[in-house]
């Protein structure tokens, strides 16, 4: 993705399938077939002449109804210089794109309604890693 805010454009995935990569769009469809090194190379180069990157791992995270989310969580310094989390939120993308970017038409609702339709197994997985996240992050 952009190295700098997009609004959910110039994102891709990278996946392989059958011994040749694919690029996929933020739609998850299919832009370019790279079969040799040499391609990816080129298309790689073109997309750096626009803008700089950052490469991260694509997470599939979806809902029942195929739609892509994500979890966010907001942090803020408090009075004493320490940073203590503010809120959080659930960003909600179209069915059948792969991002939950609010600027291409995400929605936002709330964590706590959401984490109740978890099965009880995944919730405590879920607390235990964001507990582990929002105390040794910041």
């Amino acid at each position: 993705k952009p190295e700098h805010g997009s609004r959910g454009q110039g994102i891709y995935v990278v996946k392989q399938v059958e011994g040749h990569l694919h690029i996929l769009d933020t739609n998850g469809q299919t832009i370019a077939t790279i079969k040799r090194k040499t391609d990816l190379q080129q298309w790689v180069e073109t997309l750096l002449r626009r803008s700089s990157y950052l490469i991260q791992p694509f997470l599939p995270l979806k809902t029942k109804q195929n739609e892509p989310f994500d979890v966010r969580f907001f942090f803020q310094k408090n009075e004493y210089g320490q940073w203590s989390e503010r809120g959080r939120g659930i960003r909600v993308g179209a069915p059948g794109t792969i991002i939950a970017n609010v600027s291409a038409g995400a929605s936002i609702s709330g964590f706590s309604e959401w984490f109740k339709q978890i099965p009880a197994p995944q919730r405590l997985f879920i607390t235990d890693g964001i507990e582990t996240i929002t105390t040794v992050l910041p």
